[in-house]
């Protein structure tokens, strides 16, 4: 790796989290509808919300690809089901201690990183049929991450609170919550909201409380409702699992598209007219995009006749 004459700041690190994290300060009226994990006779655990498992992110973290396996995949290399990665245990201490983290920080040259959530990002999604519920489980993901990371450790480790749109009012308080204990970011999931978008004026009391605290937004890549909503529509099972996830699928609702998407939606339906201090940031879905996305953008602004900017 070649030498800087200065720490680097990492935009994109995570943590692992613990089969408690969306239990351990869960309201009790929610104990029957809860992000929960069941572990078998094996040890092996599977996520579960209430009694339904997940589907895209439906086993536990117990295992995780070794560092460096990835590159690969990266550089252009397509994945061969003949020669998995390797899989190391995932429990180590610096995935989940904030302290040893650090000290690993400090070994790889890093000054800060934006510490974000492996599971945390994709559970949202797959609870969108009791957005209460839905809600409560994100917050009570906050709460966790409060005890075991906090929300800018040591002024280094920056962790961005979690918030669902799913029920409007519960994000609003949700919000209040985590910025009067130092949120400094927060993790959104890109897509719509039980088919409305995310820059639909129904949710203005959130992006105005956003627009006044100054605080970004993240949207990392994570499992949409793209597949539920258009898979079907497209010869494709509406709920794949990880393992059964085709390449269009991979196209059609992973990485780049939802975020594409989310982000033209947010310009064209005047978000940023509405609430100017409003900063989002796209996070681990490539930037090859970019440049695509603004053309497009360009001319759709140039022939769309009923604009709402």
């Amino acid at each position: 790796m070649p030498e800087l004459d200065y720490l680097a700041i990492d935009g994109d690190n995570h943590f692992y989290e613990p089969d408690d994290c969306c239990t351990r300060h869960l309201d009790a009226k929610y104990k029957d509808r809860s992000v929960h994990v069941v572990r078998g006779d094996d040890g092996q655990g599977q996520w579960f919300f209430g009694s339904k498992p997940f589907t895209f992110h439906r086993g536990a973290r117990d295992y995780v690809m070794k560092p460096g396996q990835y590159r690969a995949f990266m550089a252009g290399a397509s994945f061969d089901p003949s020669a998995p990665p390797e899989m190391v245990p995932s429990r180590f201490p610096e995935y989940a201690d904030r302290d040893v983290r650090l000290e690993v920080m400090d070994r790889q040259g890093l000054e800060a990183c934006i510490m974000l959530p492996s599971f945390g990002v994709a559970f949202e999604a797959e609870c969108v049929s009791d957005p209460e519920a839905a809600c409560a489980a994100v917050s009570a993901f906050n709460r966790w991450v409060e005890d075991d990371w906090g929300y800018a450790y040591r002024n280094r480790i920056f962790t961005p609170a979690s918030i669902s749109l799913l029920d409007r009012d519960m994000a609003v308080a949700e919000l209040e919550r985590v910025l009067a204990l130092g949120a400094r970011s927060l993790c959104l999931r890109a897509g719509p909201l039980n088919r409305i978008s995310p820059a639909d004026p129904h949710f203005d009391p959130f992006w105005a409380r956003l627009n006044e605290a100054h605080v970004p937004v993240a949207l990392h890549s994570s499992w949409s409702q793209y597949h539920k909503l258009w898979s079907s529509q497209w010869s494709e099972k509406a709920d794949p699992t990880y393992r059964e996830l085709t390449s269009f699928q991979s196209y059609l609702g992973m990485g780049a598209r939802p975020m594409m998407d989310t982000l033209a939606a947010m310009v064209f339906q005047g978000l940023f007219n509405r609430f100017p201090n409003i900063n989002v940031l796209a996070v681990e879905g490539g930037s090859y995009w970019v440049g695509e996305l603004m053309r497009h953008m360009d001319k759709a602004h140039r022939s769309g006749k009923g604009s709402k900017l």
